[in-house]
């Protein structure tokens, strides 16, 4: 562990590169906590794809305070992640300027709602806060069998209604067997049940539920790894209406506004209109929303009254919604703006005259402006310029004589002189299928100065994604809001389309405009430091004595291997035992080293060798982000993409083209031993490699079986048998009895106990067979008796091929030396489009149906802020969409879309 001083130093630069203006005279003007954290987004092609499919995506990291591309961390982490919260897949990518680029090819996963997230291993001092989350669906064209079906709501005999459901944890493991455990959550509260099987086979849920029930979820958890969940929507006419007062709090006799929020049954906002009455009925006043259920309304109330919020349902009936009762003393903080200014207004109920108060002004935890204030009478009016403060939510606090916060108020401020003006001019405006298409792009700042920034070029069919590119959130939405506000804003996009939307913005603020996370005082210690590049970093100590390492140095020597050429590294280890070696950029799966220790006079020393493994931060999956309603967008976008697989099926049959059987053991080198073998024995239902092995190493592990038991679940398991003490016995799953074949050498079962702790370093696989041809062959040779199995039992094999070759007792570390495998840079790949410079007859008879006509990730403005993108058409003819998206050096962000027609080419 490092010294405390070190931390403390390690701090103060932090705050020392961020901001200079930092004063411990007042914790209200400290820069929080928060402010030192990086901001992480993820530009998708889209969000909703089939099993067959790429996500592309461009990453952008920049400094939360001021949205200037990061220069704190050099790598990212991203996740793919499915409906069971397992990590299916992750790139670690290279961040230069802030700015990665990757991909994840879809590999056949079933049907789900997948969530990608990514974080660097700063932003892991922050928990969950800064961690990026994107939800995404995939679909299989033919799609699978649902674990969680039949849902039905039924009415019974006492005027209550029970959720019923057949469940078949089966689809999520074949193997699963006994009681399953069922979470159900109704509107927030959960209960755990657990639920047997039933004759049929299935294990049928039926539960009571309370009454004005909303939502539920239903979650199978069949053990620590995998687990299921569903969303039901129980009341689709279901409305709730919420009310937000200005600054937070409603004061008699003072006048305030009042923001409001009406959300239908799935969450979502929803267009309403309605009266504010009080008590006795009588209408005050009132209100109407835009079309995402928001909006704000004047309102002075009355002491020890109450009111109603008040809509007419589809049936005719009055629903009445309370309002917040009004306090008698305190005070209403009001925000308004004119085309420069911004408006404060305090008023106070009774006065606050020659009291001390205060008004604080930030922006991403940063104080721009911080005073006391004196209440006349009762009111206080001040008045900020604009462009005094950047573009994007500012924070405005009144806080007590005691240095309490009292109310507060966030606003979104609209400063022009921070956005840039992005042009984008196809060389024509109508194409034909195939044909090149010039897209010439200039962006300019506010004062019509040449931009140099690094842009990403998006270009989708209109007509199927256009809806689904218009509701999701994009670089501007993302940084100005989504980062800043809590839950989930509901078409992010909309706020930036045009300049008109500064009163939509506004009731945003007053109804969303809880903070996402708490501005706190910064904390003495970061615990995480930011990863500027790739390291190998552990802890060495001795294997015979397990006594603490000498005082004296150890010399490690590290080799790396990677695309063929050896990298030497080298570094002295005194008595704490740790170690660090910062190598080179490697862009592979996995790279392999070798770590050898040697002694002062240049001898080999044997020691364990442990490698860190980096902590993965807890997912946090929302099951409730997709609720079971018919969605008319995916549902379109799934009918093309059946209807583009008919025609290329069509092609490959009128071609003449074979589809193969799936590949087994595809890229399986047939080494002699594992040929004899298969000849035997069949070929391999499982095959677990060097480097998949070596990456599952954690620091508990204690050799090979270890790695099985905790990794490989639904493979096999791995069990204690025998007396005093016994020994580790691994059984595949559904085997009577399992051989363990080394070297194609069957193990006697006196030996079995010697399996456990065969060093994972000197495994090249492990392969499990399920249902071997010629299973009974080792019967005698292992259990000395061909008559301990009946004949009928279910066996398996588990071989084990090693390094060495020659079976068990030949297996030995090699004496100071550790092998080891380590992720590294996730290879780029490069988005392909087909070219058509000289098209042919031929050529027109191979489909081009590509919804996802163009994508680059990285293209870069020269000196005079022009770049230009060129590509060619696919066959699809309509409107396509062009999405533009950009960030400069000094943290401005852009946005901007465009579209082209292509028209049937009738001449081939």
């Amino acid at each position: 562990m490092k010294p405390f001083f070190l931390h403390i130093v390690f701090f103060l630069f932090i705050r020392s590169i961020l901001y200079a203006q930092v004063s411990p005279d007042n914790p209200h003007i400290i820069p929080s906590h928060e402010s030192y954290a990086e901001k992480v987004y993820l530009q998708l092609d889209k969000t909703v794809y089939t099993s067959s499919e790429t996500i592309w995506f461009k990453a952008i990291v920049t400094k939360a305070s001021n949205h200037i591309p990061t220069d704190l961390s050099g790598i990212l982490y991203v996740e793919l992640i499915n409906p069971y919260k397992k990590i299916i897949d992750k790139r670690l990518l290279k961040l230069n300027n802030g700015l990665a680029d990757a991909s994840f090819s879809l590999q056949n996963y079933e049907s789900g709602q997948y969530l990608i997230r990514a974080y660097t291993k700063w932003n892991t001092n922050f928990e969950q806060d800064f961690i990026f989350n994107q939800y995404i669906q995939i679909h299989t064209l033919e799609e699978k069998a649902d674990p969680i079906q039949a849902v039905t709501l039924t009415k019974t005999d006492s005027e209550t209604f029970k959720l019923s459901a057949q469940l078949n944890p089966s689809l999520i493991d074949a193997k699963f067997k006994g009681k399953l455990k069922v979470y159900l959550t109704l509107d927030g509260k959960a209960d755990s049940l657990e639920v047997k099987k039933d004759k049929t086979g299935y294990y049928n849920f039926d539960h009571p539920l309370p009454e004005e029930t909303k939502q539920a979820t239903l979650q199978l958890n069949l053990d620590n790894f995998n687990s299921f969940s569903k969303t039901i929507a129980l009341n689709e006419d279901e409305l709730d209406l919420q009310f937000f007062p200005e600054g937070g709090v409603l004061v008699s006799g003072l006048k305030s506004v009042v923001g409001f929020k009406a959300i239908d049954y799935a969450g979502k906002g929803k267009e309403v209109t309605g009266n504010i009455v009080d008590e006795e009925g009588q209408i005050i006043s009132t209100f109407k929303s835009n079309h995402l259920g928001m909006g704000k309304v004047p309102f002075t109330p009355q002491l020890n009254k109450q009111y109603y919020g008040t809509i007419t349902g589809s049936q005719g009936a009055v629903i009445k919604y309370p309002f917040p009762k009004a306090s008698s003393v305190g005070m209403v903080l009001n925000i308004t703006e004119d085309e420069k200014h911004i408006n404060v207004l305090v008023s106070s109920n009774p006065s606050f005259e020659d009291k001390s108060i205060s008004l604080r002004v930030r922006h991403r935890g940063v104080t721009d402006y911080y005073s006391n204030i004196k209440i006349k009478g009762k009111t206080f009016y001040k008045q900020f310029e604009k462009a005094l403060f950047p573009e994007g939510i500012i924070e405005f606090t009144i806080f007590n004589s005691n240095q309490i916060p009292v109310c507060e108020r966030l606003f979104f401020n609209i400063n022009k002189k921070e956005q840039l003006n992005i042009v984008v001019k196809p060389n024509q405006t109508v194409y034909g299928q195939r044909d090149k298409i010039k897209l010439n792009i200039d962006i300019k700042d506010f004062n019509d100065v040449p931009v140099n920034g690094n842009l990403s070029v998006l270009v989708i069919n209109k007509d199927q994604l256009g809806d689904m590119q218009a509701l999701r959130q994009n670089i501007r939405s993302y940084f100005l809001l989504s980062s800043e506000l809590k839950g989930e804003i509901e078409d992010s996009g909309y706020y930036f389309k045009d300049e008109n939307k500064s009163e939509d913005l506004d009731v945003l603020m007053l109804t969303q405009g809880w903070r996402k996370y708490n501005y706190k005082t910064p904390k003495s210690i970061f615990i995480n430091e930011p990863e500027k590049g790739l390291t190998v970093k552990g802890r060495i100590g001795e294997v015979i004595n397990a006594t603490k390492l000498s005082k004296k140095s150890v010399d490690l020597i590290m080799i790396t291997f990677g695309d063929g050429a050896k990298e030497f590294y080298t570094q002295q280890v005194d008595s704490t035992g740790l170690f660090n070696f910062n190598i080179d950029d490697v862009y592979e799966d996995n790279l392999e080293v070798v770590i050898q220790s040697k002694n002062k006079k240049g001898k080999n020393k044997d020691y364990t060798i442990r490698l860190d493994k980096k902590k993965v931060p807890k997912i946090q999956y929302n099951p409730q982000k997709k609720i079971e309603v018919v969605d008319t967008i995916i549902d379109a976008f799934l009918e093309k993409a059946k209807a583009h697989e008919k025609v290329i099926d069509a092609f490959r049959k009128s071609e003449g083209t074979i589809e193969l059987d799936e590949v087994l053991l595809d890229g399986y080198k047939l080494t002699p031993q594992r040929e004899k073998m298969m000849k035997l024995h069949g070929p391999p239902d499982v095959v677990i490699e060097d480097k998949e092995l070596q990456s599952k190493i954690k620091k508990w592990s204690f050799g090979l079986y270890s790695i099985l038991l905790f990794n490989y679940p639904r493979e096999l398991s791995v069990r204690r048998v025998g007396r005093n003490g016994g020994f580790l016995y691994a059984n595949v799953h559904g085997a009577n009895f399992t051989f363990i074949i080394i070297d194609g050498v069957p193990v006697k079962i006196e030996n079995y106990s010697l399996i456990e702790s065969l060093p994972t370093e000197e495994i090249k696989s492990v392969e499990i067979i399920k249902n071997p041809k010629n299973s009974l062959k080792y019967v005698n040779e292992v259990l000395g008796n061909p008559m301990a199995l009946d004949p009928m039992a279910t066996i398996s094999f588990i071989n084990i091929y090693t390094y060495a070759g020659k079976g068990l007792f030949s297996v030995q570390r090699t004496h100071g030396i550790s092998k080891k495998t380590i992720p590294v840079f996730s290879t780029p790949r490069e988005f392909y489009a087909p070219k058509y410079e000289n098209l042919t007859t031929q050529d027109w008879k191979i489909p081009d149906l590509r919804s996802l006509v163009y994508w680059n990730a990285n293209l870069q403005t020269n000196t005079d802020g022009k770049a230009v993108a060129e590509f060619y058409n696919a066959d699809d003819i309509g409107d396509m969409l062009v999405v533009i998206e950009t960030i400069t050096a000094d943290g401005k962000i852009g946005y901007q879309e465009t579209t082209y027609t292509v028209e049937e080419k009738l001449e081939r």
